[in-house]
């Protein structure tokens, strides 16, 4: 009788936690589509100009929205459990998040970070540190406690060295960078993108075939294209303005490509990992 309650609450368990993993996959699609709506609305009010990126958009009515989708992307890319070869790629896009979305680009007509921004930055980017340092304190004592399999204790300590290089970075730049230099914005974020690339190039490898492994190469490669023909573009970036005005709206196109992509990849992942809470292996 015992035992058939312990399996039964066992069991009841495991159906909660797989609902929660569903709730937080799907959510991620939520706060996305309340930033492109955000966003929509701000580029209607303003009779359809667009500015020149999406981080611009952290200056106009869409700022909470701009900060909340960022932290909530970062907190759940950060708690869903990857496999063995994206795990330590989705951490480290879920650790910079915040800080794209604590450290914002200059406003229009600005080379650096008005003071306002800057003790703002001061503020919320220390209270991330703070809350990194002690979320480190607890990782380093995980692998002893928790982690029982030699290959994969090993794997941790190396992913948690990352992670105790980030932060350390992240609080060098703050201690000793100019908070008003606006390109950290740019720091954080595109080797953010290039974590959700390597998420779906470790997918398209890990599929011999199917309709997966089909969703996963066309992220792959569409993410590496848009970035590297925008990169190649940038050189000529004033000639192809004074032929091609909306050219300085390329940022906002590049960044709406790679998000639009990153759902992709997430939906891929959602539909196929449905069933599995544990998709490590």
């Amino acid at each position: 009788m015992n035992n058939d309650v312990g399996v039964q609450g066992l069991q009841r368990v495991a159906a909660q936690a797989l609902v929660t993993y569903r709730t937080l996959r799907v959510a991620l699609f939520g706060a996305l589509g309340l930033l492109a709506v955000s966003i929509l609305f701000t580029v209607w009010r303003d009779d359809w100009a667009v500015l020149g990126s999406i981080s611009a958009y952290v200056h106009t009515t869409t700022e909470a929205v701009f900060v909340g989708t960022l932290i909530a992307i970062g907190m759940s890319v950060l708690v869903v459990r990857g496999t063995d070869d994206e795990e330590l790629w989705l951490n480290i896009a879920g650790m910079l998040a915040p800080v794209v979305a604590l450290v914002p680009v200059a406003p229009q007509g600005f080379d650096e970070l008005p003071e306002p921004l800057v003790a703002n930055v001061r503020n919320n980017v220390g209270a991330l540190l703070v809350v990194g340092l002690v979320a480190l304190v607890v990782l380093w004592k995980w692998p002893s406690d928790v982690q029982a399999d030699p290959v994969k204790r090993r794997a941790l300590w190396r992913a948690l060295l990352v992670y105790t290089a980030i932060v350390v970075g992240i609080g060098v730049a703050f201690l000793t960078w100019d908070a008003s230099r606006s390109h950290l914005h740019y720091v954080a974020a595109i080797p953010m993108f290039v974590c959700f690339g390597v998420v779906a190039l470790r997918n398209w490898q890990r599929h011999d075939a199917g309709r997966f492994r089909s969703v996963y190469r066309f992220v792959t490669i569409a993410m590496a294209a848009a970035a590297v023909v925008v990169l190649a573009w940038k050189a000529f970036s004033e000639w192809i303005a004074d032929v091609l005005p909306v050219w300085n709206t390329s940022v906002f196109w590049l960044e709406v490509v790679e998000i639009l992509l990153f759902a992709g990849l997430w939906l891929a992942q959602t539909i196929e990992r449905w069933d599995d809470i544990d998709s490590s292996g």
